[in-house]
């Protein structure tokens, strides 16, 4: 099996409430959405996968398309060390549109100190259900039509989050907040929770200004803030960390 993998390196996660952790992520090609603020690529360059070769070295190699499976399994366990590693980051674009790939390359990553993380924008419930069990931690999306510039995928989160809470994973939900944001939007947000997931942990992050989408500012995040706080226990402000620092 060919595994349309885009980047593989080590570095820290930078959103969402495990900021700091050594992570090793691992990109995957292609998406089922199309958010404007999106800063990642989706597609293989002419050089193929790239790997890092030291951490925040900025310095790369690539592994040549097509990569198979086993062969990146391969490389990985060669010139990484899991055990170093707080959790395998699967990202994107979306990862879970290759669930047939993951099913196979999940239970292939073992020896970090906690497992699998998933990055997933949280539409894709039913694939999500092929591979829940090779999961440890949830990195879940709700996109807001005003930020991301697509149609609303209220119906979607619903299943998603339904479907990822049957485990006992740790499971947060992360928003992107741009200055177009409406309180309509949120007032969704606050309701989807309070009524699927009310322990799970909010995370308001706002957007790092990319293609003409911009930073809400403070006083908004605040004053968004104490309103959903209003209906969850746990809703927290987090920037990207990692650009900020300069690290991939």
């Amino acid at each position: 099996m060919q595994a349309p993998l885009l980047e593989i390196f080590s570095s820290v996660q930078g959103e969402g409430p495990l900021v700091g952790c050594r992570q090793l992520f691992i990109r995957l090609a292609g998406c089922n959405l199309n958010c404007s603020y999106c800063d990642t690529p989706i597609t293989v360059g002419e050089k193929g996968c790239r790997v890092e070769i030291a951490t925040g070295s900025s310095k790369f190699e690539y592994l040549p398309w097509p990569l198979n499976i086993n062969d990146a399994i391969t490389y990985i366990h060669k010139n990484f060390n899991l055990n170093n590693h707080h959790s395998v980051c699967i990202t994107g674009g979306e990862p879970l549109i290759h669930h047939q790939l993951l099913s196979k390359m999940l239970p292939m990553l073992a020896g970090t100190k906690k497992g699998i993380f998933l990055e997933t924008n949280g539409t894709l419930p039913e694939e999500l259900h092929q591979v829940i069990d090779h999961i440890d931690f949830i990195s879940m999306d709700i996109k807001l039509p005003s930020a991301a510039n697509i149609k609303p995928c209220w119906g979607l989160h619903r299943k998603f989050l339904q479907m990822a809470l049957t485990k006992s994973l740790y499971i947060y939900v992360k928003v992107v907040l741009s200055d177009k944001t409406t309180h309509e939007e949120l007032n969704e947000v606050y309701q989807l929770l309070q009524e699927e997931a009310p322990g799970v942990t909010l995370v308001m992050q706002p957007v790092t200004p990319f293609n003409g989408v911009n930073s809400p500012g403070v006083k908004k995040l605040m004053l968004w803030q104490a309103q959903a706080l209003q209906h969850l226990d746990d809703v927290r402000i987090i920037p990207q960390t990692h650009r900020t620092m300069g690290i991939l």
